[in-house]
């Protein structure tokens, strides 16, 4: 990893903080475990830790700074240290954690964070929270702990929960509770909420959510109500991918991984769960990947995904496959997948993604699940930072805070464009609050020709137009003569006859009829046994002997899923 060598993270070392400046030696190979919100032309990045090899032994340290990058200014990820400050937490405040929520509270103007896996057995479910400012300086307190109908402040934290924020509150669904007694293997259910103008906790249940209720390392994204350019009244949560096991028993080497060809659906207004069937080209299940979503100025909903791991097994004996090196992103109304024909350099899980500027995807570190070196997998990213540009589909190596907004891919606008077909909609009301039309965009907003709904084809049972052909042609009427009609009479006839036939009663072509929902037969779409990983390779993987200060040993076999000290600690491979 370049000169940020940890990104410019200060590191903590036996107490004592030291710059990388000072560290140049450490040889950092990886940062995974870390969260990140924007705020106000600042991102910030916090939690997680780092990994480096000294005298050939993998030694990893906790990350207790926030990290504040102005986007305000270009910058590449070769040159980001000149564009950032860092802020040191203090070491005893108990909220060091891999992969805590991160999220903006409009309504206080703060900064919250709360679960991740926590290194300090005594944080729990714990808030902290700063309030954000103009010049990217952090200043951390603790706030109020959670009460919620089945949590209290003495409940665990949560971890790998998929959450998301927006503008009025936090939603958090599943994840694994986080106790003292590593590792994590308790999945735990419910959709947590934190409203921010009331800011109260609620519960609720997720058993329709998937298949078996839980949720462990999977993805949210959230889009507003249609009144807001989203659609639904309210808005809507869509959950992707994850673990979704049998029972409460967590076992992330032996996971019932979702078929990412369907997905959950939250409806925000109605409280209500749908499943979702999806179209395309389809990415394989994972967990622990990451996401960032987007609405273009064609009013479509992009969600964009990287990476995510299955097991050691799987992983290892597919290093160099695309369906997890390559960004995908599943668009919306279509509900349809693209697969972009750009690769990252190397597999990663357990990174962080973030949204930044109008159209860029800023991915942050991770580790290489199909690296044999483990830990000692060196990051090939500059400072451990990918810069995705999502318009172009592909990768860049510099942030533009002058970029144009965010577009369609041109493989996304071809398809609206050209060969758009209405999704097999898991429900009624999925199918109305989904219904797609070309937008009425400004002119010289869209370079594309989106289809009229005069010759697009009519789906089956779609919610949105239907073009009626009420013509009534009147053949002409060859009657019998009676006799003793009078010639004139005959004439006057069939000159009325002549005048209807060119003059039909119509509908006009703009003149569309809308479906009631209650004439709608619909299809529904049923939430599929989840896909099971192949199980653990035969023979035991490396564990890793852990010493600490006070020379106590204890025996990792998954070296992240132990709670640990705020010191650096040293592992030593051990063969089995």
């Amino acid at each position: 990893m370049g000169p940020i060598a940890v990104l410019l993270l200060l590191l903590i070392r036996s107490g004592t903080v030291v710059s990388y400046w000072e560290y140049e030696s450490l040889n950092v190979s990886q940062w995974q475990w870390q969260s990140s919100v924007v705020v106000n032309n600042w991102l910030y990045i916090d939690g997680g830790e780092l990994y480096a090899i000294q005298n050939d032994n993998p030694t990893f340290f906790y990350l207790g700074q926030t990290i504040s990058i102005d986007l305000t200014q270009p910058w590449t990820n070769a040159t980001v240290q000149n564009y950032l400050r860092e802020t040191q937490r203090p070491v005893t405040d108990g909220h060091w954690s891999k992969k805590p929520a991160l999220f903006y509270d409009p309504f206080k103007n703060v900064v919250i964070q709360w679960g991740g896996w926590p290194y300090d057995n005594d944080d729990q479910s714990y808030e902290f929270v700063f309030t954000p400012n103009g010049n990217g300086t952090v200043n951390w307190i603790q706030s109020a702990t959670p009460v919620t109908n089945t949590q209290d402040k003495s409940s665990p934290a949560i971890f790998g929960s998929a959450f998301v924020s927006s503008s009025t509150s936090f939603y958090s669904l599943g994840g694994v509770v986080a106790e003292e007694s590593a590792p994590p293997e308790l999945a735990v259910q419910g959709l947590l909420e934190y409203n921010f103008e009331g800011s109260n906790w609620t519960n609720s249940s997720s058993e329709m959510a998937t298949a078996n209720g839980y949720l462990v390392g999977g993805q949210a994204a959230y889009t507003p109500g249609s009144d807001q350019g989203g659609f639904g009244q309210a808005g809507y949560i869509f959950f992707v991918g994850g673990n979704d096991p049998a029972s409460q028993s967590f076992d992330p080497q032996s996971p019932s991984l979702v078929d990412m060809s369907n997905i959950t659906l939250y409806d925000i207004g109605a409280q209500a769960w749908y499943q979702q069937a999806t179209t395309g080209t389809i990415p394989p299940p994972r967990q622990f990947f990451c996401s960032v979503s987007a609405t273009s100025i064609q009013a479509t909903f992009e969600i964009f995904i990287l990476g995510g791991s299955t097991n050691e097994t799987y992983d290892q004996a597919l290093a160099n496959d695309t369906d997890y090196l390559s960004v995908y992103t599943l668009s919306i109304p279509a509900f349809r997948w693209f697969k972009s024909t750009a690769t990252d350099q190397v597999r990663r899980a357990n990174q962080c993604c973030q949204l930044i500027g109008n159209k860029q995807m800023l991915v942050i570190g991770g580790t290489q699940p199909s690296n044999p070196l483990g830990i000692a997998a060196v990051e090939p990213w500059p400072n451990g930072l990918g810069i995705f540009d999502m318009s172009n589909f592909t990768w860049a190596d510099s942030y533009d805070p002058q970029a144009a907004p965010y577009e369609q891919p041109a493989v996304v606008r071809d398809y609206y464009s050209n060969e758009y077909q209405s999704p097999v909609w898991g429900s009624s009301q999925l199918q109305v609050d989904f219904a797609w039309a070309p937008p009425d965009l400004p002119t010289g907003t869209y370079t594309g020709s989106y289809p009229s709904t005069t010759t697009s084809p009519a789906p089956t049972a779609s919610a949105s137009t239907k073009v009626s052909s009420s013509s009534t042609p009147i053949g002409p009427i060859v009657g019998g003569v009676v006799g003793g009609v009078c010639a004139l009479l005959l004439a006057l006839i069939l000159g009325v006859l002549v005048w209807k036939r060119k003059n039909p009663k119509t509908m006009s072509s703009h003149e569309v009829q809308t479906l009631e929902v209650s004439n709608i037969t619909t299809q529904k779409v049923e939430l599929p046994t989840p896909l099971n990983s192949p199980g653990l390779r035969a023979g035991v993987p490396p564990s890793y002997t852990e010493t600490r200060a006070s020379g106590r040993q204890l025996r990792m076999e998954e070296p992240e899923a132990q709670e640990l000290e705020a010191t650096s600690v040293s592992r030593t491979p051990e063969l089995p």
